[in-house]
């Protein structure tokens, strides 16, 4: 019924007819943070606010700001559960769109309860472009939420280990006598006055276990170099010349003192894989770190992620590599290897090593993790050649 006639100003093209032409019908939320990307997000708010209403009319239209960080997700569980919104538009970048995207999505059923759309208004949008939105054209993403074209994609899944504080009387699973040498070690500390302050600092420290949580994700994940550069940014207190800043230097820094480490990977049933790897990165979408093309071969509707693993190579060596990620060919370095698989797995050989991950351009804990795919369940508002920007499928249809 919403499909435009066939006449001759309206005939589709092959790509359009691989699309489906949907509107909501319940209600809209446009999700963003008002202080996004030094003000540009709400900037383009105030400049297009009646059009964005004007939009799906006389569909209510929600405009919702994000009060801190992680805004998005209570945002977007409020459109779907106060505003019972069928569609929801994060307005911003990877980080937002990830955020929208657990808050539309059941835990439960692991079932989404809103389509989605994107206006990529943040610093890192590298999902957008594997819809296929060109860099600055923010005329493209009102344009599709006109049109109104939507294919069903995949998002991923994961599961991973995170170190937490043991709240006050609850078991902390030590070892009696570990613990008991622990007491004699700081009496033995605590006697002496040069270190004191530490000691007393270091008696007051929580005790820690570890955890597992799980949370969706729409482009990619990233463990080892990747993860390293964001848990170094977090553990940084204060940005004093801002965010930006700080992640070209601990990504710098990174990349000269980062120790390759072994991890054990799993893909779907095969045969457990044992590497030493500076990264791997286990892919939805096709870029990531700012339009480094980590999968050339990656589809968001395939079914299956592409994971590319950088081995063990150094620090001279790894720069041709980096380079390289920018145009696509990396894969073509012998000490880079790619892999398709449904279920992914991966645990430290070691079990003292620490491998964080980073997921969307956040820290999410570290490995041993488990990435599972929910296979074309998102209905995503795309451009209407969409098709024209992936790469040929890597799946056939029935």
């Amino acid at each position: 019924e919403n499909n435009p006639s066939t006449t001759t100003t309206t005939t589709k093209t092959k790509e359009e007819e691989t699309l489906e032409v949907w509107k909501p019908t319940k209600g809209v939320a446009f999700i963003y943070n008002p202080a996004a990307n030094k003000g540009k997000s709400k900037e383009f708010f105030e400049k297009n606010k009646e059009r964005i209403q004007a939009i799906y009319q006389p569909v209510p239209t929600h405009i919702l700001e994000t009060q801190k960080q992680g805004g998005g997700y209570d945002c977007a569980l409020e459109a779907v559960t106060h505003y019972k919104c069928d569609l929801v538009v994060a307005c911003g970048g990877d980080g937002t769109v990830n955020e929208v995207l657990n808050g539309i999505v059941d835990p439960k059923t692991k079932k989404p309860r809103a389509a989605m759309a994107i206006i990529g208004l943040g610093t890192g949008n590298d999902f957008r472009r594997t819809l296929g939105f060109a860099d600055n054209d923010l005329e493209a993403y009102i344009t599709a939420l006109n049109d109104g074209y939507c294919k069903n994609l995949d998002f991923g899944e994961l599961q991973s280990t995170h170190i937490v504080n043991i709240e006050e009387g609850e078991e902390d699973y030590l070892n009696a006598e570990e613990e008991e040498k622990q007491d004699e070690e700081e009496e033995e500390e605590k006697e002496e006055s040069q270190k004191d302050d530490k000691k007393e600092e270091q008696k007051q420290k929580p005790k820690k276990r570890a955890i597992q949580k799980r949370r969706f994700f729409m482009n990619e994940c990233t463990y080892g170099l990747g993860g390293a550069v964001m848990q170094a940014i977090n553990s940084q207190k204060a940005h004093p010349f801002g965010k930006t800043a700080s992640f070209i230097f601990h990504s710098l820094y990174q990349q000269v003192t980062f120790e390759n480490k072994p991890a054990v990977m799993h893909f779907d049933d095969m045969d457990p894989v044992q590497m030493v790897q500076k990264m791997a990165s286990v892919c939805n979408g096709r870029y990531f770190g700012n339009n480094m093309i980590a999968a050339p071969r990656g589809r968001p509707d395939s079914g299956t992620f592409q994971v590319c693993c950088v081995g063990d190579v150094g620090v001279i060596e790894s720069i041709p590599i980096l380079k390289n990620f920018y145009k696509g060919t990396h894969v073509q370095h012998p000490k880079v290897h790619t892999m398709e698989c449904k279920r992914f797995q991966a645990s430290p050989l070691y079990p003292k090593d620490h491998l964080y991950i980073e997921m969307d351009g956040e820290l999410f804990g570290q490995l041993p993790c488990e990435a599972v795919k929910h296979e074309r369940a998102l209905k995503m508002v795309v451009p209407k050649d969409f098709e024209s920007h992936q790469p040929q499928p890597l799946y056939h249809d029935s």
